[in-house]
């Protein structure tokens, strides 16, 4: 009963409003009318509730926790580390590059000797002076990163060298996920 009473002071005003404006409504029960369907069609289909879908992420690890150094050109190094994620099984994909930075993101894919678990891997290098600084990434769901890891290395190679104790390269933002 309140609601009718509410809808019916609602017509009436929004019909003097309109009738102030220029505008004749035939009735205030046509004015009621419309605002009830309104009312009723929105209450008794509410918009289904929104799901929103997040992908699950693998905890990823960096293959050794230094920053590696070679004499290779970038694209040579960004080259070689996508045939190598191609050889060990990741669909194939093209380095990405910006400027002196390049990189690769690959998978997941779903690789033999991991159980049917989904892979990830990553490389990301830049050139820096007369040298190309790189690192890789590997995200593989448990314990097997390290296998990971060589496999990868022992697939492009690279080479290069490290140094013996951290010098803050390794904590660059150039390294983080795109």
């Amino acid at each position: 009963m309140v609601i009718l009473c509410l809808q019916l002071n609602l017509g009436v005003s929004l019909t003097k409003t309109l009738s102030r404006y220029g505008m004749r409504i035939a009735s205030p029960l046509a004015v009621l009318t419309v605002i009830s369907l309104g009312i009723s069609v929105y209450a008794c289909n509410p918009s289904p509730p929104k799901v929103s879908v997040v992908p699950v992420t693998l905890k990823e690890d960096h293959c050794w926790w230094a920053v590696y150094r070679t004499s290779l050109p970038l694209d040579t190094v960004a080259n070689r580390f996508a045939r190598a994620f191609t050889s060990i099984g990741f669909s194939p994909s093209g380095p990405s590059q910006v400027g002196d930075t390049a990189w690769i993101n690959v998978g997941p894919s779903r690789i033999s000797g991991y159980e049917g678990r989904p892979i990830e891997a990553r490389m990301v290098a830049y050139r820096a002076g007369d040298s190309t600084h790189f690192r890789t990434f590997v995200a593989t769901g448990e314990s097997q990163a390290i296998a990971l890891c060589q496999q990868i290395s022992q697939a492009a190679p690279v080479g290069g060298v490290t140094l013996r104790e951290p010098d803050g390269e390794e904590k660059l933002s150039v390294w983080r996920r795109r």
